[in-house]
């Protein structure tokens, strides 16, 4: 099996990045696993005998994306390929169809969300989606929505992102402390809904003048934002710490982790930072509902309802016995995850079927 992927995470062409790690163990999967992603430079990483990483690079997106298929192209006079898959269900996504129809492999999309929802961005989702020999998920949750827009469950492989928990320790709870932190972790976009946020906390500041809160990221909406909690009085109450290569030691800072987005296709940092012994409060979006179960292990709320986020952030503060039961379902939290090596039977199943559709 020899697969052709493409994706617009450039961070698999850095030595050990997890994107980069994720891609050599897919590698050990087939005979040979190629990561093409636009980036800011031409870069070739050799990630294993089995798996490498190309970035192109082009200034603007037409001209990243022309160079891609130009790419793309060479390399299909020099390898055959059973199956191109991509994890971008848009622009690039449409290019990644072109190579597998001039290849003629087996055409495989990933679908981890839909974030950006415009008509023509609506209309090509939903015209590679029908053309896909296979499609997979990272979420029950997606399953459905595609069953909604008419997409057969048949094709449809849900393999969740693996989480080691084992590289997060439950931390030790030590008394009194004089603050009561939140933290929340994601790019700084619109979807993650961090205006929100700070919404909600500015509520529970107002009430809870301990209340603290940390936010970790980068993005393009992050000068926006810390205008917006500067505009809303929460002064030094809010820390913006940018990219943070160790959340572990973040996440022993906190008392409490928050997801505000409007859409996750799944959600790995809440159940971080729930294998990190951290109380979760989100709303419902991705894993909320399969891994997480409101009041169970978990506070969940409505998607967009500031209110609803900051009663919960402030029932977190002031119910003891609710936040002992979430941190004791935490310690349980490994027993709500497919082991590593059931997701990677999924993924080799839907390479499988996806080369299946044209042998």
């Amino acid at each position: 099996m020899r697969v052709l992927s493409f994706g617009l995470d450039s961070s698999v062409t850095e030595e050990g990045s997890k994107t980069a790690t994720r891609a050599r163990e897919y590698g050990e999967l087939a005979d040979a696993y190629v990561a093409v992603v636009p980036a800011e430079r031409d870069i070739f990483l050799k990630l294993s005998d089995k798996a490498r990483a190309y970035g192109i690079c082009g200034r603007g997106r037409a001209l990243a994306l022309w160079r891609i298929w130009r790419f793309s192209c060479d390399l299909l006079k020099k390898e055959k390929f059973d199956v191109v898959s991509t994890s971008d269900v848009y622009f690039l996504g449409f290019v990644a169809y072109l190579v597998s129809h001039r290849a003629g492999t087996g055409f495989e999309m990933q679908v981890h969300g839909f974030e950006k929802k415009t008509f023509i961005r609506g209309a090509l989702s939903r015209f590679l989606l029908g053309r896909a020999d296979s499609i997979r998920v990272v979420s029950e949750r997606l399953k459905r929505a595609l069953g909604d827009i008419g997409i057969s469950s048949e094709k449809i492989t849900v393999a969740p992102i693996f989480v080691d928990c084992a590289l997060f320790i439950p931390r030790m709870h030590s008394g009194e402390k004089e603050y009561f932190t939140f933290m929340s972790v994601g790019r700084l976009v619109p979807v993650k809904r961090f205006d929100l946020l700070l919404r909600a906390f500015k509520e529970v500041s107002e009430e809870y003048p301990n209340a603290r809160l940390i936010i970790a990221g980068e993005g393009g909406e992050r000068q926006k934002l810390e205008t917006l909690a500067h505009g809303f009085g929460l002064g030094e109450r809010v820390r913006f710490v940018g990219f943070h290569n160790n959340l572990p030691e973040l996440f022993a800072e906190c008392d409490s982790f928050v997801l505000s987005s409007d859409s996750e296709g799944y959600g790995i940092a809440p159940i971080e930072a729930a294998c990190n012994g951290l109380p979760v409060i989100m709303t419902d979006v991705g894993c909320a509902g399969e891994i997480f179960e409101h009041e169970k292990n978990a506070l969940i709320v409505p998607v967009g309802d500031a209110s609803a986020l900051a009663a919960m952030m402030a029932r977190i503060m002031e119910d003891d016995h609710m936040r002992a039961r979430l941190l004791k379902e935490n310690a349980r939290i490994r027993e709500r995850l497919l082991p590593q090596k059931e997701i990677f039977d999924r993924i080799l199943e839907s390479w499988r079927r996806a080369a299946g559709k044209r042998l």
